[in-house]
């Protein structure tokens, strides 16, 4: 939702308080043991975050008082479900059935904990329901203590509501994803191919050819292109990794240091104690500068200033980082010349996992799922989640025939699939939605030689940079 205007956000939350309140006057009136009165809450939560969906789910309750003046009590339900949905959300449980299941069961947990004392307050126990309250009765009769009886009532209502509106944000989810895919598939730009398609169509219906001609390419050759080296601004002359900060600032990293550019002159970071080289930078999505050096580790600059150091003496696999990439449900992936070690900004810097199985990880690349692809200089693929490697691929030359052919680069295409370059001229697209690699298409290129890295712009070009041409 970062990038919604104000109105957007507004209507979806409407929209979701709408959902709330619909869902609860459906099951009043048909008097259903279910709730129905926290997807709104769920859904809001998923997208902006626990807070807001905490602030939604008590706004939602004030929208009840009119058919039961006590329903703003329970707004510390609704709120708990939100903080839940919110936190689960993005920690990217949500995104896969068994994750939803474990959210939806710390759901019925937490509104157990909070619902049941409150039914004891101020309904003396039952549930308001009259599924929950018949429960209540029912297990009475069979000499149960009250206070289990209770429970059981509640436990009936919150089970069978929370797995079927978690179910139904699963889904709701799910169907997002592919509409998204849908519409950034069709909102590429068409290829040459796609362009005499179209032509082909034009004229099978008489249509004139010359509106061929007001189609839109973009051609690289007419931007203004300046070379910075050793004789122009840049002493070392030769650049390892660029970054842009959210201020404007380029960040330039070279094996004589790290270089800042204001549009005017450069200026090199003498006041960096633990930066004297620099292999790879990366900007995470709280405009962080994560700097990767040779020989000194890992630093995190923050308004311009080392926040924090990450070395061996701090536990980092190996002092010479090769890649950077914080994942979108929040993992930072950090690759070294030994192994990959996953770190956390919850409560502070913390290690949360070390692959020892990827090392020397010079390739990474993430995607809007949580997902994160990593590739190793020997040429193995892996695909990450949760800072977990859930599938692993090589060439073997089975697929092509090539025994020396072997993955060199790496990038998520926007339908969500992944591309591999190879070290010769073939692209393999991998649908990895089932969290394993099954291979859609290979792609030739004519004239390409050993494909070094893949760059996705954000209107659907593909840039590609190889040992032959760009």
């Amino acid at each position: 939702m970062k990038k919604w205007k104000v109105y957007q956000i507004v209507l979806f939350a409407l929209f979701c308080l709408g959902l709330n309140y619909g869902g609860r006057l459906l099951s009043r009136e048909f008097q259903l043991p279910l709730w129905l009165d926290s997807l709104g809450t769920m859904l809001y939560a998923y997208m902006a975050g626990p807070v807001c969906g905490a602030i939604l789910g008590l706004t939602a309750n004030l929208l009840y008082v009119d058919f039961n003046h006590l329903a703003f009590a329970y707004s510390l339900t609704n709120a708990g479900i939100g903080l839940i949905i919110g936190y689960t959300g993005q920690k990217g449980w949500i995104k896969n059935m068994y994750g939803a299941m474990k959210a939806a069961l710390l759901v019925i947990l937490v509104s157990l904990t909070i619902s049941v004392p409150l039914n004891w307050f101020l309904h003396q126990g039952y549930t308001g329901n009259i599924w929950g309250d018949a429960i209540i009765k029912f297990f009475q009769s069979l000499g149960w203590s009250f206070m289990i009886c209770t429970l059981a009532g509640q436990l009936l209502l919150e089970f069978s509501d929370k797995v079927l509106l978690v179910l139904a944000l699963y889904i709701l989810i799910r169907i997002g994803r592919r509409l998204r895919a849908t519409e950034t598939l069709f909102a590429r730009k068409p290829t040459a191919a796609g362009w005499i398609l179209l032509i082909l169509l034009g004229l099978g219906a008489g249509l004139p050819t010359a509106a061929a001609a007001d189609i839109d390419f973009t051609d690289y050759n007419d931007y203004v292109k300046t070379v910075y080296s050793g004789n122009n601004g840049l002493p070392c002359g030769q650049a390892n990794d660029i970054v842009q900060t959210n201020d404007g600032v380029l960040w330039i990293g070279t094996y004589a240091g790290l270089y800042r550019y204001n549009g005017l002159d450069f200026q090199w970071i003498s006041s960096y104690d633990s930066v004297r080289n620099v292999n790879c930078l990366y900007v995470d999505d709280e405009g962080r500068l994560w700097i990767g050096t040779n020989d000194n580790g890992l630093s995190i600059a923050i308004n311009e200033k080392i926040a924090n150091i990450v070395d061996q003496s701090t536990g980092l696999p190996s002092n010479s980082v090769r890649s950077i990439i914080q994942s979108s449900d929040g993992y930072y992936y950090i690759g070294t010349t030994s192994s990959m070690q996953i770190l956390t900004m919850n409560n502070g810097l913390r290690v949360s996992n070390t692959l020892r199985e990827i090392n020397y990880a010079e390739c990474i690349a993430r995607d809007e799922e949580g997902h994160v692809a990593a590739l190793t200089s020997d040429g193995r693929l892996f695909l990450l989640e949760e800072g977990h490697i859930v599938a692993s691929l090589r060439l073997t030359g089975q697929e092509e025939g090539n025994q020396e052919e072997r993955f060199n680069c790496c990038a998520f295409a926007p339908d969500g699939s992944l591309l591999a370059g190879s070290s010769t001229n073939h692209i393999f697209s991998y649908d990895i939605s089932e969290n394993r690699f099954s291979l859609k298409s290979t792609i030739e290129l004519e004239g390409v030689s050993r494909m070094n890295r893949m760059y996705y712009l954000e209107d659907g070009t593909l840039f590609i940079t190889s040992d032959s041409c760009i």
